[in-house]
């Protein structure tokens, strides 16, 4: 059985032609708060949402019911590579590796920046998401690509190395 995830919130823009539209699409809770204020959507809007998606599957709380709100409140305690747990749905009763669900918290925290041109890229993501399936016992995962190596700290801070260059 594979899952299907559709909808998460995906801003769209009206004209493709133009960068700006005054018409905002989105789901309330997904939608890219810079892409609100400007007007602009980027591929880093997805980013954004895709983020938020990361967190609602973290938490089991629902995005449109202040989640980032609750996400933020976390990220405050989020220090020495720890913290992350403490947004993990209760109903997995504690059942998960808290290494992986801090790598996890940590990505979804760089999605979730609000300054778009600091968010990963989607390629980058995936990457960082394929290495989670790996064991391992380090404190950084590291994600090597034909073009650039990076890292992935599990601090729970935004990471500039994620961004593009």
């Amino acid at each position: 059985m594979k899952a299907r995830v559709a909808d998460f919130g995906i801003s769209r823009q009206e004209k493709s032609a133009l960068h700006s539209s005054s018409d905002i699409k989105g789901t309330f809770g997904y939608v890219d708060p810079e892409y609100i204020s400007t007007s602009i959507f980027t591929k880093k809007s997805d980013v954004y949402s895709f983020g938020v998606l990361l967190f609602e599957l973290m938490s089991g709380k629902n995005a449109q019911k202040n989640l980032m709100e609750y996400v933020e409140f976390v990220a405050l305690g989020v220090e020495d590579n720890e913290g992350w747990e403490e947004i993990a749905d209760p109903r997995l009763e504690g059942k998960f590796d808290a290494q992986q669900l801090n790598f996890m918290g940590g990505l979804a925290y760089n999605c979730v920046n609000p300054v778009s041109r600091k968010r990963p890229s989607m390629r980058k993501i995936v990457l960082a998401l394929s290495e989670i399936l790996k064991p391992r016992n380090s404190e950084t995962y590291r994600v090597i690509t034909e073009e650039t190596t990076f890292e992935l700290d599990l601090q729970g801070t935004f990471d500039s190395s994620l961004t593009e260059r």
